[in-house]
């Protein structure tokens, strides 16, 4: 009897509901995506995706599979149409887990930013912190861009990005912290500017990092270049260990940050609030030339205090430039003034903001950089010629 029960169950398990013998894709059988690129077009979206090449072992050099990724566009309605087209193009399973990059055309994030990112927001494979980015021009172009058969796009310009990172000339964001960004009532979204050299140089990199592009809310304000992203990763308390060169009466010389402290109070006047943004940054000098004099000379603690005075300079002005550019100017809060001030002075704020008076004219800020040098080279300064 038990035997015969064991026969009819054995029979009834393909019938039974919710089972599912179907295999998992193997490897082989999936496209492995590195970066996705969005464009907005007449009927929906041009959606060009980047991915390994499974034909690239074994491939003759001089054929087009030779290269270790390969690029198909898909097309559709929306984003999430566009990419469901994948497998039917290309015969293999979407792989969204392995993608370090999504790159926005230009009138896309103009345009459609919101449609263009909800997909990744609701896909349960997607993955949330791949780096955004917008391109000047179109997606396709930069997720497309050359860099040599032997290396992957994606790979080359997150890379490039983690270096403009560390020099202060790139300011990197996962999509977690864009979307944060966007929805945020009190902060200005931020991404890396792409765009395609002009000159593809001789070692295959056909893209680059140009700047910054500046969100309030979803709309695009403005874009700075690679020398203002500097002092807005200071103004967004981001910097750590970028370097700049500085030049004095006497000295011309590069230092390199090794620590910053940004404080921005809030003060309470009798009829509006304004505010002063206080940095503090340390410093090591990296190389420097006694400009008109060919030999080494000692680095006595009035030069050090002359380069000192010239740094702070420097960044003052380039920090002022930069708040100037993103608040005063186009509206992008990136320092957060009105949210400190509704936390700092709430009654102040709820009075200013029926008056309309929460504009960036109507909040003025003053600017004390101070930088201090910490060592000469391999010489650390005694405290009383730190300057």
């Amino acid at each position: 009897m038990k035997k015969l029960l064991s026969f009819f169950f054995a029979l009834s398990l393909p019938l039974l509901s919710g089972c599912s013998f179907r295999r998992p894709p193997e490897l082989s059988e999936r496209l492995i995506i590195e970066a996705i690129g969005v464009d907005k077009t007449e009927t929906g979206f041009a959606v060009t995706v980047q991915s390994l090449n499974d034909l690239a072992v074994g491939a003759d050099e001089g054929t087009p599979e030779g290269g270790v990724t390969k690029c198909c566009t898909l097309y559709g309605t929306t984003v999430a149409e566009a990419l469901a087209s994948v497998s039917e193009e290309t015969g293999l399973s979407p792989l969204y887990s392995q993608a370090r990059l999504l790159v926005l055309g230009y009138e896309t994030a103009r345009d459609a930013l919101p449609e263009a990112l909800d997909f990744f927001l609701r896909g349960q494979n997607t993955r949330a912190d791949i780096a955004v980015a917008v391109a000047a021009r179109s997606a396709a172009e930069i997720a497309a861009a050359d860099f040599g058969k032997d290396r992957v796009g994606a790979d080359v310009l997150t890379d490039m990005l983690e270096a403009g990172e560390e020099n202060g000339t790139a300011i990197g964001v996962p999509l977690y912290r864009f979307m944060d960004l966007l929805l945020s009532e009190t902060d200005a979204a931020y991404c890396p500017l792409l765009a395609v050299k002009e000159e593809t140089a001789s070692d295959g990199e056909g893209a680059e990092c140009i700047g910054t592009v500046l969100f309030d809310g979803t709309i695009i304000r403005t874009s700075l270049t690679k020398e203002e992203t500097f002092p807005l990763r200071i103004l967004t308390e981001q910097l750590n260990g970028a370097t700049f060169a500085v030049l004095s009466d006497h000295v011309a010389c590069t230092l390199r940050v090794t620590r910053k402290n940004t404080k921005i109070r809030v003060l309470k006047t009798p009829e509006n609030a304004r505010f002063c943004l206080q940095i503090d940054v340390k410093c090591d000098i990296t190389d420097l030339s006694f400009r008109g004099d060919p030999e080494f000379l000692p680095l006595d603690p009035d030069l050090v205090r002359a380069v000192s005075d010239a740094a702070s300079r420097l960044l003052t002005e380039r920090i002022s430039g930069t708040l100037g550019r993103c608040f005063y100017e186009n509206g992008c809060d990136v320092c957060r003034f009105r949210q400190r001030l509704r936390l700092r002075y709430p009654t102040l704020y709820r009075a200013l903001a029926a008056q309309g008076r929460l504009s960036p004219a109507d909040l003025p800020c003053e600017i004390e950089c101070r930088v201090s040098i910490r060592r000469t080279g391999k010489e650390v300064l005694r405290e009383g010629d730190r300057q």
